[in-house]
């Protein structure tokens, strides 16, 4: 990727588009202590709400690394393979935690958004090459999450109303709780 010393900062000024801040503004810093002295004084479930609104987007990307999708791959490569593809599973956490770090650390060490970054530094193609391949695995990986949380609703649903719908009716309930949640799921991203 890009490196701090191998760019000139009138590129990356021209390119960078993140709102960063030093961390020792004293006002920032200031106004994050009177935030997490407000959320001490609130009950317990409005104050994880205030603590969960500050996390970040680290909640999405373990959810996108580690989901359902990962864990519906295994079951299949598993049982199709046996053994035969333990491997995979380790090595595609690796590759993913060293990706995880390149992205992070060019994104930190240059201020400016990866694809700005790659579409200036190396080149065009590259960097929609990288953003479609992004946009089709995020979409590849999101296809378990909805099937298992439709699976998960109807199992609920069944479990504290005892009904089960069947043929026709349980395919249009489980295209309904999918569809919700499609919905619901980039409202909250």
């Amino acid at each position: 990727m890009v490196s701090p010393e191998g760019c000139c900062s009138q590129d990356i000024e021209r390119i960078s588009g993140l709102p960063m801040f030093d961390a020792s503004d004293p006002e920032v810093l200031e106004q994050e202590r009177a935030q997490l002295l407000q959320l001490q004084q609130r009950s317990a479930p409005r104050r994880w709400c205030g603590y969960f609104t500050l996390t970040g987007p680290g909640w999405l990307q373990s959810a996108l690394t580690l989901g359902s999708g990962s864990a519906i791959a295994s079951i299949f490569a598993g049982a199709t393979r046996q053994y035969s593809l333990l491997w995979v599973q380790p090595l595609a956490m690796i590759l993913g935690v060293i990706m995880l770090d390149v992205i992070a650390f060019q994104t930190l060490s240059t201020g400016a958004r990866p694809f700005k970054v790659i579409r200036v530094f190396l080149h065009p193609a590259i960097a929609w090459l990288w953003a479609f391949g992004a946009l089709a695995v995020t979409l590849i990986w999101h296809f378990p999450q909805y099937a298992l949380a439709a699976g998960m609703t109807e199992d609920i649903i069944k479990a504290t109303t005892g009904w089960q719908g069947s043929g026709h009716q349980r395919t249009v309930t489980l295209l309904i709780f999918g569809l919700v949640i499609l919905g619901v799921c980039p409202w909250i991203t």
